[in-house]
């Protein structure tokens, strides 16, 4: 695969000093030429600097992170989302780990729920368990408009509330950007790019993970 992308290279870097020559011929205009060449050094990534620009406007004119109240060392979350991506369902134990938090549940891909929770220094999982949790982090996705899904694929609502009353604790969208064309496919990861920050990054101005008054796995 790497091969063939290195032909295609050539060929391309070929074709386009092929041009070049042809346009010289048939004129010496320095900025026609000019013009010829960043066509071609940019085409291969106009889609890096589309999606920039709609990043930029997105995550900097449209809607805001809210924090309505902040919570010190939740002892359990439950993380719920509509099946799209979601590190948690990647790297739970990590998070449970990273941050100190007692008991982590996931809802799965399934429907099921899994419990990771921290016990001596180490995270137990348990699978079909039910949800118990304290608070909640719930991601739902939307598609974005047909001609700018090939920039940015979706967006993300973050809602983040108390499961005892549903008191919501804040808000926040996230926008989920394609790979670049210029990327393999064989390079890519199973993930795409979350913008406007992570969803880690939100979450830590809700929950307020203090590693000096951990609980060292004792609920």
């Amino acid at each position: 695969m790497g091969i063939a992308y290195l032909l295609i290279l050539i060929a391309y870097i070929g074709v386009t000093v092929g041009i070049y020559k042809i346009i010289k011929r048939f004129t010496q205009k320095v900025w026609i030429k000019r013009l010829v060449i960043a066509f071609f050094i940019l085409l291969p990534t106009y889609d890096i600097i589309i999606t920039q620009a709609l990043l930029f406007y997105y995550c900097n004119f449209t809607e805001k992170e809210k924090v309505y109240q902040t919570v010190e060392n939740p002892q359990s979350v439950y993380i719920e989302t509509d099946g799209t991506y979601s590190s948690y369902l990647n790297y739970p134990k990590q998070y449970v780990l990273d941050n100190f938090v007692y008991e982590l549940q996931v809802k799965n891909k399934d429907g099921s729920i899994s419990d990771f929770s921290l016990m001596d220094g180490i995270v137990h999982e348990k699978k079909n368990s039910f949800i118990h949790a304290d608070y909640l982090i719930k991601i739902e996705s939307k598609k974005m408009p047909f001609l700018l899904r090939h920039f940015i694929d979706s967006k993300q609502k973050i809602t983040i509330s108390a499961l005892k009353d549903n008191k919501v604790l804040g808000e926040a969208i996230r926008y989920i950007s394609q790979y670049p064309n210029i990327v393999p496919k064989s390079l890519q990861s199973p993930t795409i790019f979350d913008s406007c920050g992570t969803l880690l990054d939100f979450e830590k101005k809700v929950f307020k993970f203090n590693k000096i008054g951990k609980n060292n796995g004792n609920k």
